[in-house]
């Protein structure tokens, strides 16, 4: 009689690679990354539009929220470097001074003699992005709070209306539907709607 296959031991599955370092398989990994960097990007963004009075989530739609990361990290240099060079950089850190803890053992290194370098490298590059998103929406949001308060943030993009008014103003950040914007020696956010409303935006050139 033939054999049932269901009696058959079946082979052990070996762990994959990403496993075996400490860290999820890439079709856990890559959402969860993205869901992170989206929660960074949102919280960033409010934090930037909310010290200059302006509720951005008020003004954004589905697909504005989805982008928010993506328009952070290519939009600024420094959030960039970041997001690419600290992973990079702390996973050799990581296998540095866990070769050096083998060499001199002690109760204090023992986590990281035996834990994967993938569970501590993981939640080290969380924090620094967080600090990286944060960072940027506190310190460029009061930055640029004190420089509306005093009257001197220079223009620097030329706005077209459709009923031909042209208004030099500094521009504070876009979406898909609104053009957030300060008039000359104005103290506070205008925020325009795009469609219908502005025919084009002109970037001016630097005075220095």
């Amino acid at each position: 009689m033939p054999q049932n296959d269901s009696n058959k031991e079946r082979p052990i599955e070996e762990p994959g690679f990403l496993r075996s370092i400490g860290l999820p398989p890439p079709g856990e990994l890559l959402p969860l990354g993205y869901l992170y960097l989206l929660i960074l990007g949102i919280s960033s963004e409010s934090i930037h539009f909310g010290l200059l009075g302006v509720n951005v989530l008020d003004y954004s739609n589905a697909l504005d929220v989805l982008l928010s990361p993506i328009a952070l990290i290519t939009g600024n240099l420094a959030v960039l470097l970041v997001v690419v060079l600290v992973p990079l950089f702390l996973w050799p850190y990581l296998m540095l001074v866990r070769k050096l803890a083998h060499r001199k053992p002690t109760e204090k290194n023992a986590r990281l003699r035996e834990v994967p370098i993938g569970r501590t490298w993981l939640p080290m590059c969380a924090v620094a992005l967080i600090a990286a998103f944060l960072g940027l929406g506190i310190g460029q949001g009061a930055a640029k709070r004190d420089d509306l308060q005093a009257g001197e943030l220079d223009a620097n993009t030329r706005l077209t209306f459709g009923d031909g008014e042209v208004i030099d103003a500094y521009v504070v950040g876009i979406n898909s539907g609104y053009v957030f914007y300060v008039e000359p020696d104005a103290t506070e956010v205008t925020i325009s709607p795009i469609a219908d409303n502005i025919q084009s935006l002109q970037a001016l050139p630097d005075d220095d």
